[in-house]
């Protein structure tokens, strides 16, 4: 096997792809819904470890006939001339580039995340797109340069290549939708090897019954989506004064996304919260290893814009943690009034939740022995019964041994 197919396969799987005979009338639909069986392995890659199919020297037989693959045109001509070896040094680049974008992503996504959806305005967005796409077009030529030079080929081919490899720009890639787009692919692309990545590399719009330009047109895909990511996260490392942390425990059992909500949460990132939430990357009912909610930590942080947010998605308010206390308990020792009101609120608030790791405490417990007036106002406003004891003692009883006299007076009163 040469190099360059050797490289393009640990790429992007090629063994998804079906080849025809040369007189079969349907061509090879690279990126359809469905493919025909895999060929036979022959022999195991030995920097791979992945079976590798080996055709024999004749025709390979007739599979199936494959479903109709929109919008797919048929480029054999021009790639052709396709610069085969400088195609599978670029490849490499891209392995290494893709390798360094997981690695610093992990971390970090958080925060570039951030600055996609709130910081960097969608005209710059629609810049940046253009001019990386512009950039990977322009170095097209380079691997055409042959056809180009000999006149085999015009401008006009390169641009049909670059919307066959790249068939979402501009229509979906400069869409409002963009915004979350381009994070969806940024998260595949940092997921490892997976079957998505190697959908997303391999979703071409080409039909072809000749092995290498199938191996080039997922090649081409492959370098087009990885550097033009690529250069866009270049970009946020660039300018941003950031500097990077270790952010994410992987020894966490968490899942890695779940892990990126909370700490958005702790920094304050609605925008990011309300990404992982609506491309359902996180379960709203997700817990941290302490049984902490979303909502729970939103409460705790003070995080009212969070809290808004999770309650339109329908949270459970009312999830007790492993210490036994509620998000209005959170939000009751944090101190947090803003939090507490959003709360009560809530017609389905348990304003007399009992934390049973701690002697049956209320809020109201929690909030007389912080001493906090006011919330102890709002939460007999909003039904909090003052008959109920904790350890043993009302929360009246509880002031009285604190010596909170201003506490003393509201519990008397109302």
């Amino acid at each position: 096997m040469s190099r360059s197919i050797r490289d393009l396969r640990e790429l992007i799987c090629i063994s998804r792809l079906s080849f025809i005979d040369e007189s079969a009338d349907e061509g090879l639909g690279i990126g359809s819904a469905s493919s025909t069986p895999p060929l036979t392995p022959r022999h195991s890659s030995p920097d791979s470890g992945t079976a590798v199919v080996t055709p024999p020297p004749y025709h390979l037989p007739k599979p199936p006939p494959l479903p109709p693959v929109k919008r797919t045109v048929k480029l054999d001509d021009v790639l052709a001339f396709v610069d085969t070896p400088l195609l599978s040094e670029w490849l490499d680049e891209c392995n290494e580039k893709v390798d360094d974008m997981v690695e610093w992503i992990r971390d970090n996504f958080v925060h570039f995340a951030h600055f996609w959806l709130t910081d960097f305005p969608d005209n710059k967005k629609v810049e940046i797109m253009r001019l990386e796409v512009g950039i990977v077009s322009d170095s097209m030529r380079l691997l055409f340069k042959s056809g180009l030079q000999h006149g085999k080929l015009s401008g006009s081919d390169i641009g049909k290549i670059m919307e066959a490899t790249l068939k979402e720009y501009p229509k979906i890639l400069l869409s409002s939708q963009f915004s979350f787009i381009f994070l969806d692919y940024l998260n595949t692309l940092t997921s490892g090897r997976t079957d998505e990545y190697r959908k997303l590399l391999s979703d071409v719009t080409i039909t072809t019954k000749v092995r290498t330009h199938a191996q080039a047109a997922l090649g081409l895909r492959a370098y087009t989506i990885v550097n033009v990511w690529f250069a866009v996260v270049s970009f946020f490392r660039q300018i941003t004064s950031y500097e990077p942390q270790k952010l994410i425990d992987s020894k966490n059992a968490l899942p890695l996304f779940v892990q990126r909500a909370f700490y958005s949460i702790n920094l304050g990132f609605i925008d990011v919260i309300h990404y992982l939430i609506t491309t359902k990357k996180i379960n709203i009912k997700v817990l941290d290893n302490s049984g902490r909610s979303l909502a729970f930590i939103a409460a705790m942080k003070g995080q009212t814009d969070i809290l808004r947010l999770l309650l339109k998605f329908n949270c459970n308010i009312n999830i007790a943690s492993k210490s036994g206390n509620t998000p209005l308990h959170a939000a009751v020792t944090a101190g947090s009034e803003k939090i507490v009101r959003i709360l009560c609120k809530q017609p389905n608030i348990e304003i007399n939740a009992r934390n049973k790791e701690c002697g049956n405490c209320t809020p109201l417990h929690s909030a007389v022995l912080q001493g906090h007036e006011e919330i102890v106002k709002m939460l007999i406003k909003y039904g909090a019964d003052k008959s109920l004891k904790a350890n043993g003692q009302t929360p009246l009883e509880l002031a009285n041994d604190l010596d909170h006299s201003h506490l003393i007076k509201v519990l008397k009163s109302n």
